[in-house]
């Protein structure tokens, strides 16, 4: 157990009384915040009385503790923990009422024979006379991360050990002594020796004078390597084994007689983890972890720590051997070392190829260095996936390689077989190429001796191949194929980013296309739109008011001063309206060319100024949530334009002097409702009527060209409404 002392500046008893009489009260009140909140917690949440019974306490803390919420209400923990533990428990609880502070504390649980971890925090908790009557306490299983940080130490204890000598059996020997008793009572060792022997090279205990009984066991009862069990199962197949539960039967299946019965007994295994030591993709010691003692079982994080040790353990002792071995194993290690900086010089090329030639040339060009080959193809399937064909090619005459730059994926060739099998082809020498191969030999482009195929493939889909050919026979070697295995494969993710970056550059071109058209179509449309309306109005008033200057003149003509005086008031009046259709005309597409993601504020400040302009008095009524008028910036558009387009009809042909302008949504369905109590019209006007409909119609299409659709209601006399609908 562990505490920390907490600030309580937030748990004063005042505000403790005054929003939370006692969590006994809320719950009998049938508070469904307060259930929400503690039941769906992953966390245990729980309040206790002064003696402890507990109050309160949600699913997760029942479960923590292995009961149901019925068992444990109106219990201790004595009722409910082992002695130890209860009492733990407890004089944390004291702790916190007795000092009135918060505290948190670390607890141990034991369930199924796995130790679990919880942190806790605590403060007490205050009738409505400000008297510490009991505590409330919310807890987290933190075994997880006490098992990761313990895992980190562990790890990093041996990688100090495997570093400090190059004598391998003395790293193991700490090694195993470094595993218990974090992770085993027992840990033992074996080596498969050059000689193909198995020797046991380190064992340790945490009672260092029980070491004798496993050296007993072992020189008295030697594994049998031979057997398709245990040790020797997971040295022949490279596989771990776990034996979480270790039960008497299986101690007494296991013994040969009854000394090594007694021996199995006396170590008391209780569970057991065998894992294997392998390096360069080869098995040559195990690593055994047993729990006695302690009474626990292993799981699968066990297994994982364990095969994280192994496998740090087996590149050490490998890279030991590979130190004292051969000249030619110190030069493949240090041809290996070179290769990964060259891989890193290709993974930094290809970070900057845009195109899949790029890609291409990175990989043929550099990789043909690097692997001191002399010349190669890099083919793609095409969009058939019938046929490969040579995306780029180094190192071969390019007039013999002509007849070979389009060829079905079911020719006999090695970079078409590898197409559908998956697997690259190592030729090192060509002696049997013409069995293999007949077509190929037969047009050979190349008198290279040796050659590797290998396949291009992304997400398990073989999208084309590289083949690469060497004018001496060469032994690919394990490392040499795994390097080029991996220089395919970033190949293959290359080409893939490559593919996926001119799709999109693709996609966005075409993309910038279309709304450059859609731009222009606006345009055009607006165009129009204006050009009706000026010849609605404009080009009409100017019309009239040639034709009424004519009669002007022929009444001054004929001295009829009284006439011309009327006749010059109308000019006045038509004047002024003219004016008036051409300043809201100008205001309008001010107004509307703005965001979709700015609508509501662009539509606000565009009906503030309306009121100001014009003799119309126009309210704007919102309800809902203001986020969901945000819409895409050609949507918003067509909107405001419409809304525009209305209010205009509402100034000139209502005869009103008021209108009111209605936003609301039901989930993603938005409704604009424009309304007035003007003199209407017949919404079915007759042909005579069809060029005073032309604005309804623009209104029409505006919105049907963004998805939404335009619905009128109105009758003489009875006023207009016009509302806009649109879903997301």
């Amino acid at each position: 157990m562990s505490s920390t002392d907490l600030p309580t500046g937030s748990l004063s008893a005042s505000s403790l009384t005054e929003s939370l009489p006692t969590f006994a009260e809320l719950w009998e009140d049938n508070s469904a915040l307060l259930r929400t909140i503690i039941e769906e917690s992953e966390d245990a949440i729980f309040a206790k009385d002064v003696d402890g019974r507990y109050l309160i306490i949600n699913s997760a803390g029942a479960r923590a503790a292995g009961k149901t919420i019925a068992t444990m209400v109106g219990r201790t923990d004595t009722e409910i923990f082992p002695p130890d533990l209860a009492n733990e428990i407890r004089t944390d609880d004291v702790a916190v009422i007795d000092s009135g502070r918060s505290y948190s504390f670390e607890n141990t649980i034991i369930f199924n024979q796995s130790p679990h971890i919880f942190h806790s925090i605590k403060m007490p908790y205050h009738n409505a006379e400000g008297e510490i009557v009991g505590i409330i306490g919310i807890a987290r299983d933190i075994t997880e991360l006490k098992r990761a940080e313990t895992s980190q130490r562990l790890l990093a204890k041996i990688g100090e050990v495997l570093s400090t000598s190059l004598d391998y059996e003395e790293r193991l020997t700490k090694l195993a002594q470094l595993a218990v008793p974090h992770l085993a009572d027992w840990c033992g060792v074996d080596i498969l020796t050059e000689t193909n022997l198995v020797q046991r090279v380190a064992v340790a205990h945490t009672d260092p004078s029980k070491l004798a009984l496993a050296d007993e066991l072992y020189h008295r009862y030697p594994p049998d390597w031979s057997q398709p069990t245990g040790a020797a199962l997971v040295l022949q197949t490279g596989q771990a084994q776990i034996y979480p539960q270790i039960t008497a039967e299986m101690i007494e299946a296991a013994a040969r007689d009854a000394e090594q019965l007694r021996l199995l007994r006396a170590i008391n295994i209780r569970s057991v983890m065998i894992v294997p030591l392998t390096a360069r993709e080869k098995t040559f010691g195990v690593m055994t972890f047993i729990w006695a003692e302690s009474d626990r079982q292993y799981d699968q994080n066990d297994l994982a720590l364990a095969e994280e040790i192994a496998r740090r353990a087996a590149i050490a002792i490998d890279n030991a051997r590979l130190y004292k071995g051969e000249r030619n194993a110190r030069r493949e290690a240090e041809l290996t070392a070179q290769r990964i900086t060259s891989m890193q010089s290709v993974t930094a090329a290809l970070s900057e190829a845009i195109t899949p030639l790029d890609v291409a040339q990175v990989v043929l060009e550099r990789g043909l260095v690097i692997l001191t080959a002399d010349s190669g193809i890099l083919s793609l399937v095409d969009e058939s996936n019938t046929y490969l064909e040579i995306l780029h090619s180094f190192g071969y005459d390019q007039q013999r390689l002509k007849p070979w730059q389009r060829f079905p994926i079911t020719a006999n060739l090695p970079m078409a077989e590898i197409i559908y099998t998956g697997q690259p082809v190592f030729m090192e020498t060509l002696d049997n190429l013409a069995e293999r191969y007949p077509e190929w030999a037969k047009n050979r482009i190349s008198d290279h001796n040796s050659l590797a195929a290998l396949p291009l493939v992304v997400e398990g889909r073989v999208i084309g191949s590289i083949s690469l050919s060497f004018v001496q026979p060469r032994t690919f070697s394990a490392e040499t194929r795994k390097f080029m295995i991996n220089l395919a494969r970033q190949c293959a993710q290359a080409l893939e980013r490559a593919r996926l970056y001119q799709a999109e550059k693709e996609a966005r071109s075409q993309a910038e296309a279309a709304q450059q058209r859609l731009a222009l179509m606006t345009e055009i449309n607006e165009r129009n739109r204006l050009a009706q309306e000026l010849h609605d109005t404009v080009a009409q008033a100017l019309g009239y008011l040639n034709l009424k200057m004519s009669m002007a003149l022929m009444q001054l003509d004929q001295g009829h001063l009284s006439e011309i005086q009327e006749s010059l008031q109308e000019l006045k009046q038509i004047i002024g309206e003219t004016y008036t259709d051409v300043r809201e005309e100008i205001f309008n597409l001010r107004n509307s060319a703005v965001p979709g993601g700015h609508f509501l504020e662009t539509l606000q400040e565009y009906v503030a100024k309306y009121k100001r302009f014009y003799d119309l008095d126009v309210q704007l009524i919102q309800t809902g949530d203001a986020s969901r008028f945000k819409f895409p910036d050609e949507v918003g558009i067509q909107l405001i334009r419409t809304i525009q387009e209305a209010l205009i009809n509402i100034r000139k042909h209502a005869q009103v002097d008021e209108a009111v302008i209605f936003l609301s949504h039901i989930d993603n369905h938005i409704q604009i409702r424009i309304e007035d109590q003007g003199r209407g019209f017949d919404v079915n006007p007759s042909p005579t009527q069809s060029a005073s409909s032309f604005g309804l119609q623009i209104m029409q299409e505006r919105i049907e060209k963004v998805g939404g659709r335009l619905e009128i209601e109105s009758e003489p006399g009875e006023g207009t409404r016009i509302t806009l609908h649109y879903s997301f």
